[in-house]
């Protein structure tokens, strides 16, 4: 089965390593497995970083494509500009909507959406693909919840989900080791192909583009769904990547995995082509000694 990995991706150069080390190792056969990147105009080194991957990876993984987004808003520092989320939310939208239709032109049998700021397990596409649900999503650890089961400086989950009835729906009200429907999900979810191709399009939303989306696959009979069994660590920032990476290792036993770009092999100047007759060399007739020079030779050495 095909699964087509999508991300929208703006100046996350202090992340990527990590996000990008973790799809490398993704738990699925990785002619089956394609990715689309899409960058929106980054400055950072962010591009580098996506072409490395590209170029690392080439012979390994079904597809992978790195475009950029050739627009960008003025003085906004992400993809997502949560200063002015009237005029970020749009741009955000339209890109993931783009990315949205790379799944669609593909042949993919499902469409895993996830936030670049995000670092998963090997194991979390196998686990969102028995999950059997129209449109699935991961349970993560943001910094404003602390970690299930784990006190990160003394604090506990206190937010939740949107559960269906479009109310929040605190997670201490959950029973961990469920899957249960929500209002909507998308910073890690995977979508099978009918969903795909629902006609369920992002948009401009208070609670971000995702809502929209799912809201419109639920009015086309698709309902959404989170799963308290699986679980990703959301790096929202970069001063909370040292303390995220210490939850990703309480919860999962390792640190993740670092991508690095391969150095780069110099190439020794060419040598310049020397012109060779069609006969071979030209070379200068040299005399054959005969017998008696020889002997003389060693008669002289003697």
């Amino acid at each position: 089965m095909h699964i087509h990995v999508t991300t929208v991706v703006k100046n996350r150069a202090w992340v990527l390593p990590y996000f990008l080390g973790c799809l490398g190792q993704l738990d699925w056969p990785a002619e089956d497995l394609s990715f689309y990147f899409l960058d929106d105009m980054s400055t950072d080194g962010t591009g580098a970083l996506l072409r490395g991957f590209q170029t690392a990876y080439a012979e390994r993984f079904r597809a992978i494509v790195v475009e950029e987004s050739g627009e960008q808003l003025d003085d906004a520092t992400s993809a997502r500009d949560t200063t002015d989320r009237p005029r970020g939310y749009p741009h955000l939208a339209a890109l993931r909507n783009r990315a949205l239709q790379s799944a669609r032109d593909s042949d993919a049998d499902y469409w895993l959406t996830i936030d670049s700021d995000i670092l998963v397990v090997p194991s979390i596409l196998r686990g969102l693909v028995d999950g059997h649900k129209n449109y699935l999503g991961s349970f993560i650890f943001n910094d404003s919840m602390g970690a299930i089961g784990i006190p990160i400086k003394g604090r506990i989950p206190n937010t939740g989900f949107i559960d269906q009835t479009g109310n929040l729906r605190p997670f201490k009200t959950y029973e961990f080791g469920n899957i249960y429907p929500c209002g909507y999900t998308g910073a890690v979810a995977l979508a099978n192909r009918e969903a795909i191709h629902s006609g369920a399009e992002f948009a401009q939303h208070k609670f971000g583009e995702d809502m929209p989306f799912c809201l419109q696959l639920q009015e086309r009979g698709f309902p959404c769904h989170w799963d308290s069994t699986l679980r990703a660590v959301h790096v929202m920032e970069s001063r909370l990547l040292p303390e995220c990476l210490g939850v990703y290792l309480a919860w999962f036993g390792r640190v993740p995995p670092r991508f690095e770009i391969p150095p780069v092999i110099p190439i020794p100047p060419a040598i310049p082509a020397v012109d060779i007759p069609a006969d071979g060399p030209e070379m200068a007739a040299q005399p054959t000694p005969s017998v008696k020079d020889v002997s003389d030779d060693q008669h002289d050495a003697a």
